[in-house]
């Protein structure tokens, strides 16, 4: 969760919480010079509200880093010099051209090579296109993965790609976390991660990520995770909803009864409950939460979920 604990102390000046680092911002003519248009024209829309931007002390015109995105991606302005807006890597992943519907082999063969930095461009090169980051987590990233994941069954390098490619995958997913807008300060809270015995970072990482684009703060508490540290963090953080990713066959019995003993703890505290994963099978239906078979899904019922009384 990117929030500081008292959510409710805020700077007077700028309607910032306390102890949260400024929003990085570009004056008009550095967007101008990022996207390829004159800085009279920036100036203008500044002028007119089609950008929101703030004023200095000295009267100088700045604009949010996450408004300048905004307006890449609603304007589908193309990003001349990434640079300027702080994701230089945008740059390096434009080496290839990508034929649409291929995006996820491309990823694939970019993370069996180990090349960081092009796998976390493509993905802000997708998100600064429009692409929501369900559609980019869903789609070329779950394929690239699917991909990876096969590859321990037919050479004996396998496992290590595999591992590098995970740890270059989290990277890029934390990146792009850096570029999405923050959830507002007061938005419902979801808290998940993976039980003992799953060791899978992704799952749960991409969770964290969906939820936030939908303006859901988060507490992604990882892998391993004990359910009895995740019924405690539910007593003790109150959320809305809890999610919990589970990718792998080696789970115990123990802890699918567990799993379901959770659930009917978090009925009574009416949280919501939502269960993803690949190997989500494992537990029954009747286990007092829903099974979600995409991120996608994951957003839509929490979202209405939220929404209800």
């Amino acid at each position: 969760m990117r929030m500081t604990p008292r959510e409710d102390a805020r700077d007077e000046n700028t309607d910032r919480p306390l102890g949260v680092e400024p929003e990085q911002s570009l004056s008009p003519k550095e967007l101008a010079g990022a996207v390829g248009l004159s800085e009279s024209t920036l100036k203008r829309w500044v002028d007119s509200g089609v950008v929101a931007a703030i004023k200095t002390p000295g009267g100088h015109r700045r604009i949010p880093r996450s408004e300048a995105i905004r307006l890449i991606r609603d304007s589908s302005l193309s990003l001349i010099n990434p640079g300027l807006l702080g994701v230089p890597d945008v740059e390096i992943a434009r080496d290839a051209s990508i034929s649409p519907g291929l995006e996820g082999i491309r990823l694939f063969e970019l993370l069996q090579e180990g090349r960081e930095r092009h796998v976390r461009g493509l993905l802000l090169s997708l998100y600064l296109a429009g692409r929501s980051v369900i559609e980019i987590c869903d789609g070329p990233m779950r394929e690239a993965m699917q991909r990876i994941g096969e590859l321990w069954k037919h050479s004996d390098s396998g496992i290590y790609i595999e591992h590098r490619a995970s740890d270059i995958m989290v990277s890029a997913l934390n990146h792009l976390r850096g570029i999405l807008p923050p959830p507002p300060a007061l938005a419902p809270l979801a808290i998940g991660g993976a039980p003992s015995g799953d060791p899978y970072t992704i799952p749960s990482l991409s969770a964290s990520l969906v939820l936030e684009s939908a303006a859901i703060r988060t507490n992604n508490l990882g892998p391993e995770l004990p359910l009895r540290s995740l019924r405690r963090a539910a007593d003790e953080l109150q959320p809305s909803l809890i999610w919990l990713s589970i990718s792998t066959e080696g789970i115990t019995r123990e802890t699918i009864q567990d799993v379901v003993a959770l659930g009917e703890h978090l009925a009574t505290r009416r949280i919501a409950f939502v269960i993803g994963g690949r190997c989500r099978g494992l537990v029954p239906p009747a286990a007092l939460a829903h099974h979600a078979m995409s991120l996608g899904e994951l957003v839509a019922y929490s979202r209405g979920s939220l929404a209800r009384p």
